[in-house]
């Protein structure tokens, strides 16, 4: 058996040939169906070399690929230390938050990381005074080597619920680590919050 003997003729080759055109698309556009017709010349002689080759872009090597810059995301910020409470008898503190806002009575963007700049800064406290007396609180700034600002006094009323109030200084500017403290006038710490200056 010879290498000729065991291809198809060239009718049918043409014919594959021409049913692959048409499946990818590459007869031409017009309407009229293809018909095929029979060689009137022997078919040509076989040959060794491939009739149609695939170009492949070579893969690139590791060497050949410039390297690509590293861009790290920024670290995210930690989320903001709860603050201290405590109570002093029937005075307790409910919550205590640093902002530059204060809207409807509420602390706006809380945080415990600010920009330097020459703003107010904000301590806001809800207290709970169960006590048939009113109540006053102390509230200080403490930035870098403790250096000690804003200290403001806070009343909060006989036998109040729910009392919103606040104080706040603007020479809490250096940056660095600060605290927030709130006091009794005598001493007992019932509030603290420690945030940054940037």
């Amino acid at each position: 058996m010879t290498l000729t003997s065991r291809l198809p003729s060239r009718a049918t080759r043409r014919g594959l040939v021409l049913v692959l055109a048409g499946m990818l698309g590459l007869v031409g556009c017009d309407d009229a169906p293809v018909v095929p017709t029979e060689p009137t010349s022997p078919p040509p002689a076989v040959l060794d070399t491939p009739v149609a080759t695939a170009v492949v872009a070579p893969t690139p090597r590791l060497a050949d690929v410039a390297p690509q810059p590293v861009v790290e995301a920024p670290a995210p910020r930690p989320a903001p230390a709860a603050p201290e409470l405590d109570s002093d008898g029937g005075l307790s503190i409910r919550r205590f938050a640093l902002t530059r806002r204060i809207e409807g009575r509420e602390p706006v963007d809380a945080s415990t990381r600010f920009e330097s700049r020459a703003e107010r800064l904000y301590a806001f406290v809800e207290a709970r005074n169960e006590d048939t007396e009113a109540r006053e609180l102390v509230v200080s700034f403490f930035g870098p080597d403790r250096r000690h600002t804003g200290v403001v006094t806070l009343e909060i009323p006989a036998e109040a619920a729910r009392w919103r109030t606040w104080a706040y200084s603007s020479h809490v500017t250096e940056p660095g680590a600060w605290t927030a403290e709130v006091r009794t006038p005598e001493g007992a710490l019932v509030a603290r919050q420690r945030f940054e200056i940037e």
